[in-house]
């Protein structure tokens, strides 16, 4: 049997290094050919794990070296990725962000940053994931800054009501793409805050008045 012929990690390396070495180096310039695509890179280190696992569950440990090596070589582009897309939430041009977008709507970078953030959550293996989470966390609070930042644009009576939509349609699309719990937390908790402030402030101008609670709450209607 396959197993039993190279449970010598020797052997297998001996017939087998310079196929390996020929695939990794093949995959490593694939790797740096890619080197904008996130998630396609989190699906590598996926399918590596899930290979990992299968080897483990034939008693086929002589492959392990060559499973190590594929991480190794992907986790740096991928840390590298996060950093790049945090200095582009750092760095953004926070005026023309907010004029490309109504503060009723769902912000295009909400959109997406939501999608990336479901991939990442669901793509990620047990093996990984502790790494993964450290990575991704300055991302989200990059992000999360971000629409603080784009919530002032749209001026003290919308910010609100802005943030309340934004955070709405991430915990949403976690939901539909079936994250765990403990991985929308965060942004669930963030949003019932935003709505009770939200609904502090719309009570507040109700005492205060039925004209300024009707010009507060106007943008309600239209979300």
């Amino acid at each position: 049997m396959f197993s039993d012929f190279f449970g010598d990690s020797d052997c297998f390396a001996a017939i087998f290094k310079p196929v390996f070495d020929l695939v990794l180096e093949g995959f490593n310039a694939t790797v740096q050919s890619c080197s904008h695509d996130l998630v396609g890179l989190l699906l590598v280190t996926r399918v590596n794990e899930e290979h990992r696992r299968i080897m483990e569950e034939r008693r086929i440990p002589a492959m392990e070296p060559f499973f190590n090596s594929v991480q190794l070589n992907v986790w740096p582009s991928i840390k590298s990725l996060i950093a790049l897309h945090c200095d582009s939430a750092r760095t953004c041009n926070i005026k023309l962000l907010a004029s490309r977008s109504a503060a009723k709507d769902v912000h295009y970078v909400t959109k997406r940053f939501a999608e990336l953030l479901a991939a990442v959550y669901s793509l990620c293996h047990k093996q990984t994931e502790s790494t993964l989470m450290t990575s991704i966390a300055p991302l989200r609070t990059e992000v999360n800054k971000l629409l603080l930042q784009l919530a002032v644009e749209y001026g003290e009576r919308f910010k609100l009501f802005f943030l309340v939509v934004q955070y709405d349609s991430i915990v949403s699309t976690l939901l539909a793409r079936k994250v765990r719990a403990e991985h929308k937390q965060l942004w669930e908790d963030t949003y019932n805050e935003s709505v009770q402030v939200t609904g502090r402030l719309c009570l507040y101008y109700l005492v205060r008045g039925p004209c300024m609670f009707c010009r507060f709450s106007h943008f309600a209607a239209l979300l």
